[in-house]
């Protein structure tokens, strides 16, 4: 820490270090000695547990995220070459994009609500409406978004 910087938050509550609780119950939560009283809340790992597992999984299965990307990028092309989405797609089909696909709209919020009514799962910020694709998604489900979007 440096020189003078108090050593405890002003604020307590359940910001507390796992480490730190191992002596027992005291009337102060205490806080980590280290940079870890800064952190905003008791670290949970469980996440990155999760994702190892699967990032161990696509391994085994000899998938890339080149191979990921492919398979969305080929969604992507079939949804847009079969829907008509209100709006402007950008960046516009012939550069790279993730796997997702934004249509600036002035009507974003009510398609966004039109969509999520047919239990369709996009979201939307101002101006903007965007479909994701991923790996567990098919040419089937592509099929469905395009027939939900043709009755918008």
């Amino acid at each position: 820490s440096p020189p003078g910087y108090g050593p405890r938050p002003v604020d307590t509550g359940w910001y507390a270090g796992f480490g730190e609780l191992e002596p027992g119950v005291s009337e102060l939560v205490p806080y980590g000695t280290d940079g870890s009283r800064f952190a905003p809340a008791t670290y949970d790992a469980s996440g990155i547990y999760r994702m190892n597992a699967v990032l161990g999984w696509l391994a085994d299965e000899g998938i890339s995220v080149a191979d990921i990307h492919a398979h969305v990028v080929g969604l992507q092309d079939r949804f847009l070459e079969a829907a008509t989405v209100p709006g402007e797609l950008i960046p516009d089909a012939s550069q790279e994009r993730g796997n997702f696909l934004t249509f600036r709209t002035d009507h974003a919020g009510d398609l966004y609500s039109a969509l999520h009514e047919r239990n369709v799962i996009t979201d939307y910020r101002r101006d903007r409406l965007r479909f994701g694709f991923g790996i567990y998604q098919d040419a089937a489900d592509v099929d469905r978004l395009v027939e939900v979007v043709s009755t918008l």
